[in-house]
């Protein structure tokens, strides 16, 4: 029952947010009483606190395995090392949405410290896997990382939303691989690139 109610619980909270999550509508989803509800977790705040640190665990869990046999691995392959991380990013971006995090921040005090350090952890590999692309010559050493990297997630957040996603008759893998193949190799035709060099000098 526990396990039933955090995924539930955790999906809701998601969707609509902490503001508007209301306990009664949790348990008339779940099929259970209040009573039954708070033999589990005492209130909200304990109820998203704990789901804000199972996340959290899952994510570090799941990143630390395949990011650190990315940046071991002696057959070193940018451009597949760099799609691994998009993928495992785009995998959880919606937990990871910033109305979600700044429930965290505001209601969960305790939890979000790991956030921080999540983060932290994403660009430390995101370095990693960039000075290994600018060694193999794969990324021009004259491009700023900070603003790809803030680029990247700008727009994954902006796109990668049902409404969005909607209105561009795309399915969220099809959209994410829009995205990808763009800020891999851009848009100009290698007629079109001459033409804008000419133009920006």
């Amino acid at each position: 029952m526990k396990e039933r109610i955090l995924i539930v619980a955790s999906d809701k909270f998601i969707e609509v947010g902490y503001s508007s999550f209301n306990m009664d509508d949790l348990c008339r989803d779940l099929g259970i009483s209040k009573k039954t509800l708070y033999e589990h977790f005492s209130s909200k705040k304990e109820l998203f606190e704990t789901i804000a640190e199972n996340i959290f665990k899952q994510i570090n869990k799941e990143s630390k395995e395949v990011l650190d046999k990315m940046v071991e691995n002696d057959e070193f392959h940018f451009f597949e090392q760099l799609k691994n991380l998009f993928e495992i990013v785009n995998k959880h971006h919606k937990k990871l949405s910033p109305k979600f995090m700044n429930d965290i921040r505001k209601y969960a005090h305790s939890v979000w410290s790991c956030s921080l350090d999540l983060e932290k952890e994403r660009r430390r590999y995101f370095d990693k896997i960039w000075e290994l692309g600018i060694r193999d010559g794969m990324i021009k050493s004259d491009i700023n990382k900070n603003i790809y990297y803030m680029l990247y997630f700008a727009i994954l957040h902006s796109v990668i939303r049902p409404d969005v996603l909607a209105d561009l008759s795309l399915s969220s893998f099809q959209a994410l691989e829009q995205i990808y193949e763009i800020l891999m190799s851009g848009i100009l035709t290698d007629e079109g690139i001459k033409d804008f060099r000419k133009k920006i000098k």
